[in-house]
């Protein structure tokens, strides 16, 4: 939409980008890439709004958009960011904004402040801790993913809170199913089932369909909410992407009670590939009636909220659990940027970063936590400064001296290659609880070992 008399001033916008005039061909590619996502209107991009911003109150024009009128602030970090008039008077509404935000009931409140470095120098004062996802060199439409995804966790935390009777209902994940099992006339079908648990009084998650780009990310998100995962399991497999394995293995690594189903009626040699056959045939897979499944459905969610509801009165903590991360690389802030979205984005968790004159032993002392992550790539593999060989002797001795094997916090080692991990060479001293994995490069996803990781850490907090 390139005509900007034709942009109306919504009351919000979903993302506001402020940044200066220097890097306005890459923030403007990123806000188109934004805005398909989202829908026109939805982000705020100067050049689209120069019929409003016209006169001179402009000033407080800007202020009251970055200020009161943005879901979300995306600050564009570049040395030329501080040095201009404009996006000086913007600064100011968005640290002002900031300082509401750090004081919000809502913890959650603190992602509407994302920044993202555009150009090289440093903003004075800038409202936010140095976490600054350097975006010149990603693809646009990553660059655009991350914003997205950031406001749908955002976003979806919001309406849960907002809605007395939503937030009272606990969270169960509905498998997708193959064409065959969205037939409303048949016996078995996925609608019916959907209809079944919010009877009784569940919410069933999916909300809306994910976009192919996020549909990682996505699923994560909303397994990490569902108390549990419902799956009917046809004759046929997903013809694109293999959907029906992808929601089940993140069942899996979240640790959510799994319900499957396949109707007696399939014939299972008569299944092709081999590979669904064994998925249809796994132990685990309920095979009966579909009125007795429901039955035992019923009664066995009942037993699991009671049981989730006597654990949440019982043991459950008032804040998140905390995980303290070291980064050992010639090149730490790339490896901390990915860690931060896998724990506190995607797992919601809380991170304390360690500085380099700071230590695990030292900061658990004053503030413990409930896991220990070290992060590292190949220059972690030899003797010296980025071996993280004191660290997990440090974790060693911290969770001996814990007499409670249940209060002892895990420990995870990630490696980032290339080369391939030496793991003789980077655990000289293992610890107990130990999860290693390698970091899979081309997909960027969390290590399945992690989300075992992030379970035991939940554990801890308890």
């Amino acid at each position: 939409m390139s005509e900007t008399s034709a942009r109306t001033i919504p009351d919000k916008f979903l993302v506001a980008f402020s940044f200066a005039g220097e890097q306005r061909q890459l923030v403007r590619s990123v806000a188109e890439a934004v805005e398909k996502r989202l829908g026109t209107g939805t982000v705020y991009f100067d050049d689209w709004y120069e019929h409003y911003l016209a006169g001179s109150d402009a000033d407080t024009r800007l202020q009251d958009i970055y200020g009161r009128r943005a879901e979300m602030v995306v600050v564009c970090v570049s040395g030329n960011y501080g040095g201009k008039p404009w996006t000086l008077a913007e600064h100011e509404a968005i640290r002002a904004l900031n300082m509401q935000l750090r004081t919000s009931p809502n913890a959650n409140e603190v992602l509407r402040i994302l920044p993202l470095r555009v150009g090289d120098g440093d903003v004075k004062g800038i409202p936010f801790n140095a976490i600054c996802p350097d975006i010149r060199s990603r693809p646009i439409e990553q660059t655009a993913d991350l914003i997205v995804n950031r406001l749908r966790i955002m976003k979806k935390d919001a309406g849960r809170a907002a809605g007395p009777d939503a937030a009272a209902k606990p969270l169960i994940y509905l498998a997708e199913t193959t064409p065959d099992l969205e037939d409303s006339t048949k016996p078995v079908n996925r609608e019916r089932l959907k209809a079944f648990l919010e009877n009784l009084g569940w919410m069933v998650l999916p909300e809306e369909y994910y976009p192919d780009g996020e549909y990682q990310a996505l699923l994560e998100a909303d397994m990490a909410r569902s108390l549990a995962f419902v799956q009917l399991r046809g004759p046929y497999p997903w013809k694109r992407g293999g959907l029906d394995q992808l929601q089940n293995d993140a069942a899996m690594k979240r640790g959510v009670k799994r319900f499957l189903y396949r109707s007696p009626e399939i014939v299972l040699s008569a299944v092709e590939p081999a590979i669904h056959r064994a998925f249809l045939s796994s132990p685990d897979v309920i095979y009966s009636g579909f009125d007795d499944f429901l039955v035992y459905l019923e009664r066995e969610l009942q037993v699991l909220l009671q049981a989730k509801t006597s654990a949440r009165v019982r043991d459950e903590p008032t804040d998140p659990p905390l995980v303290r991360v070291v980064t050992h690389s010639t090149n730490p802030d790339a490896l901390w940027e990915q860690v931060f979205q896998w724990i506190y984005l995607q797992e919601r968790i809380l991170t304390d970063h360690l500085a380099a004159n700071e230590s695990f032993e030292s900061k658990h002392q004053v503030e413990p936590c409930q896991g220990f992550l070290v992060v590292c790539d190949g220059s972690a593999l030899e003797d010296g400064p980025m071996s993280p060989r004191r660290n997990m002797e440090q974790c060693r001795l911290i969770q001996i001296r814990e007499k409670e094997p249940a209060r002892r916090p895990p420990v995870a080692l990630v490696y980032w290659p290339p080369p391939d991990p030496n793991w003789a060479r980077l655990l000289r001293s293992i610890p107990l609880k130990l999860y290693y994995a390698a970091a899979d490069l081309v997909a960027r996803q969390s290590p399945p070992a992690l989300g075992e990781f992030f379970a035991e850490v939940r554990r801890v907090a308890r």
